[in-house]
């Protein structure tokens, strides 16, 4: 049972969902088989991680129904009503929340029934729900609408006008955000990919309802107009300055998905700008990421995307923002995967020159880095700390040398074992490994040698395909310094 539908509806489950759900499989409300509350019962044994051997369809069969004979049918059966009841224990739990789609439904009810008084009343309460996004929410205020007209019209009062403007206006902001939002996206994917063609008709109704003076107070309206324009007219800067106002001022209206995608379209806009050489935008890139966490819009308590994650790194490490790079690592240690915390921790004792900690971090580690290329990072990592070492340590008290010249023997052996599997990434870090090699002799000799240097300097200059070349070449200028 390891691939069923069912297990991997369980291994999403939360301590606190078990334990709601046994309540919950247990009501006569909601289930009368015993054998399903069995079959349940069986399975928590072996959450969460539901790997055991004894999860086989045989072996829970036998143990549901010990006198019978194996039988797929029952099997499926049951399998499917446990489905069932934890598919209704979502829904029942989301109806449970402050959201909207509840009380409508409840109003509706209550209208249907001719109970307009409650129907009033409790339709009222949809007015200040949080909803899950702002598309939702313009949805919810025409639903709400909706409903108002329906109820007029059942009152069968000719002379009272039944609401039709308000609604109109509510179905005009639904259509508005909606097609500004999706409009933005395609907009943004005909970016990376050009020859993409889309239809936008309704582009220009969509934006100049949005200019309407009663709408310049709906804030996801115009932060959509300005996502729309940041990417139209990516010139006019004046768009990315309005989104932004927008954005840290209505950011808490919106849910932590809704305003994550929002501030999306700012980050591409900024990087946009920085791939054209603006550099001022690489503080503005950093102060929206730093907003974001401090407004917990990127959660600690979520998955951070690698891409994401590799990004705020990046722009920390070149505006030199080391401590709060160092409680950004920390902070969201358990966002991302434990080699991506201590590579990244090691990196930035690296900048640091801190060399020993860098060692200490990937000591016996390295190896262990299942992402190829953050092995061979890992390694390149190592690999200079080592060398920084060795010229600090100029009396050679800690033989650096050796630990040094063994280093590259054995990362030249690993990159030639597993040539197949690097691809063009072997001969980056093989360039680097033998150049750095030919640097290390010239240091080990008994006087250097500047036409050698000088003819390394050129290699390493004349060679595009080299890791950390901005490195070596700083490091061969300053052999050449110090002779």
């Amino acid at each position: 049972m390891h691939q069923t539908k069912i297990i991997a509806l369980l291994r999403t489950f939360t301590d606190a969902e078990f334990k709601l759900f046994r309540k919950f499989v247990r009501s006569p409300f909601f289930n009368t088989n015993e054998n399903v509350v069995a079959l349940y019962d069986y399975l928590c044994r072996y959450a969460p991680d539901f790997k055991s051997g004894k999860l086989n369809r045989q072996t829970v069969f036998a143990h549901l129904f010990p006198n019978e004979p194996f039988k797929e049918i029952k099997m499926q059966q049951f399998g499917s009503l446990l489905v069932g009841l934890i598919e209704q224990f979502w829904v029942h739990r989301r109806l449970n929340e402050p959201h909207p789609i509840a009380h409508l439904l409840l109003a509706d009810t209550y209208r249907e029934r001719g109970l307009l008084p409650y129907w009033q009343k409790t339709l009222a309460t949809t007015q200040n729900l949080p909803v899950a996004e702002t598309s939702d929410a313009a949805y919810y205020q025409l639903q709400s609408h909706i409903q108002q007209h329906l109820a007029i019209e059942a009152q069968e009062k000719r002379e009272q006008e039944p609401h039709l403007q308000e609604v109109l206006n509510a179905l005009g902001a639904f259509f508005a955000v909606g097609y500004l939002k999706y409009g933005s996206k395609a907009l943004n994917f005909r970016r990376f990919n050009p020859n993409q063609t889309y239809r936008l008709d309704w582009a220009e109704a969509a934006l100049q309802f949005a200019q309407l003076p009663e709408n310049e107070a709906t804030p996801a309206l115009q932060i959509y107009r300005c996502i729309w324009l940041t990417l139209h007219e990516p010139h006019e800067e004046q768009h990315f300055t309005q989104l932004k106002t927008l954005l840290l001022q209505h950011h808490h209206q919106f849910t932590q998905p809704e305003a994550e995608e929002m501030f999306v379209f700012a980050h591409n806009y900024c990087i946009g700008k920085l791939n054209k050489g603006q550099q001022p935008y690489l503080r503005e890139l950093f102060n929206l990421y730093r907003f974001e966490m401090e407004h917990h819009i990127i959660s600690t308590h979520k998955p951070l995307p690698s891409s994401v994650y590799r990004n705020i790194i990046t722009i920390a490490q070149l505006l030199g923002e080391w401590a709060w790079m160092e409680e950004f690592i920390q902070n969201f240690r358990h966002a991302v995967g434990e080699d991506t915390y201590i590579f990244n921790l090691a990196r930035l004792r690296f900048l640091q020159k801190r060399y020993s900690q860098t060692i200490a971090l990937l000591q016996n580690r390295h190896d262990r880095f299942g992402d190829v290329l953050m092995l061979l990072a890992a390694k390149a990592l190592f690999l200079k700390a080592l060398y920084e070492l060795f010229v600090e340590d100029a009396d050679g008290v800690h033989d650096y040398d050796d630990a040094l010249l063994a280093f590259i023997t054995a990362f030249i052996a690993l990159l030639q074992r597993r040539k197949k599997e690097l691809l063009h990434h072997y001969i980056y870090y093989l360039n680097l490994a033998q150049k750095l090699r030919l640097l290390l002799n010239q240091l080990l000799a008994v006087k250097v040698q500047q036409r050698a240097l000088l003819a390394l300097e050129q290699s390493v200059q004349k060679t595009t395909e080299i890791a950390e070349k901005a490195w070596l070449l700083e490091k061969i200028a300053a052999l050449k310094t110090a002779t």
